[in-house]
């Protein structure tokens, strides 16, 4: 299937341990399974481990042959291993209808489980003849409706609540099925402690939060969980280079500028506070501006022009209009007593 932005794989991001390393979102290995398994307590439980073990064979060589190709024998080999997988996780869930880690491994195969789709193409050869050719391609994914992988990992988690991990791989399926507001839900709910998660599983889910919230193109609750998680672990520099890539494909951007009308909203009801001009002064005293006149000067008749309808005098002889009447003006005045 088509990851949605996560392409990270988490094994050495996170741990050391063994996952099944295909994205962000992929589940880890079942501990309980193994476990059990190992120690031979029940004849359920050794199925399971061997059903575990196909399980991760098929996805080894899934990824592989998706990347470089291989032999047919190869393709063979992953095409029986999803058939006899598959029939065994479903024989298991049907005889353990409560057994979590049956539900879990049906899922998984359902949801993740490599497979061979052989299509039919038809080609022209050099003289014209159509050929008909088988070609092999590899498809994740055993079953062409996610549908009923998702529920077989939600009854999982249903019945094994205290078990984070069911918590955390059901809602990893249900980002890379395309459902990543819904994984959201669940995993901000496991972020606060429901169920109890290891230091590990939490950035776990920290890293499937910021991948749910790019896969919206909400940038900048991806970036924020990725420094949330980041927190847990600041040495990991996968998660720093998670964090470049992100700004890489979406960066950061600058606050927007608010206009006037935003601005006069950002104060509402009562508009925004007086501001003085640059350079200017409230006066204290009104009559520092606007001085007070006495009644003889404010009753003084206006100029003549302006009585007899706002008509100029006539220019007096010897002055023009080019300057004459500035040259006039500015000659001095002979004195009186002075002798021409």
């Amino acid at each position: 299937m088509t990851k949605v932005w996560a392409v990270w794989v988490l094994a050495g991001v996170l741990m050391s341990e063994a996952v099944w390393a295909v994205g962000a979102g992929s589940p880890m290995a079942a501990r309980s399974v193994g476990q059990a398994g190992a120690t031979g307590k029940s004849d359920a439980a050794s199925e399971q481990a061997a059903n575990l073990a196909d399980f991760e064979r098929n996805l080894s060589l899934g990824q592989r042959l998706t990347a470089s190709g291989g032999s047919d024998q190869e393709y063979d080999e992953l095409q029986k291993l999803a058939e006899h997988g598959l029939k065994v996780a479903r024989e298991l869930a049907a005889r353990s209808p409560a057994g979590a880690e049956a539900e879990y491994l049906l899922g998984s195969w359902l949801i993740y489980g490599y497979r061979i789709v052989v299509a039919e193409h038809t080609l022209l050869d050099e003289a014209g003849q159509s050929r008909v050719t088988r070609v092999k391609t590899v498809v994740q994914g055993l079953s062409d409706d996610p549908a009923e992988g998702l529920e077989a990992l939600r009854r999982a988690a249903e019945l094994a609540p205290q078990e984070a991990h069911y918590t955390i791989d059901y809602a990893a399926a249900l980002h890379d099925t395309g459902n990543p507001l819904e994984a959201v839900g669940i995993l901000l709910t496991a972020w606060s402690g429901k169920p109890q998660l290891s230091a590990l599983e939490k950035m776990r889910v920290g890293l499937l939060l910021s991948d749910a919230y790019a896969a919206e193109e909400r940038f900048p609750e991806a970036r924020q969980w990725l420094y949330s998680t980041l927190l847990l672990n600041p040495d990991n520099a996968e998660i720093v280079s998670r964090l470049r890539m992100l700004d890489a494909v979406a960066p950061r951007m600058p606050p927007p500028a608010q206009d006037e009308g935003a601005a006069v909203q950002e104060f509402a009801p009562g508009g925004p506070p007086e501001q003085e001009a640059p350079g200017e002064f409230a006066p204290e005293d009104e009559s520092e501006v606007w001085p007070e006149f006495s009644e003889e000067e404010s009753a003084q008749p206006a100029p003549e022009a302006e009585q007899e309808g706002g008509q100029e005098p006539p220019l007096d002889q010897g002055e023009s209009e080019g300057g004459g009447a500035d040259e006039r003006t500015l000659s001095p005045e002979p004195d009186e007593e002075t002798e021409p």
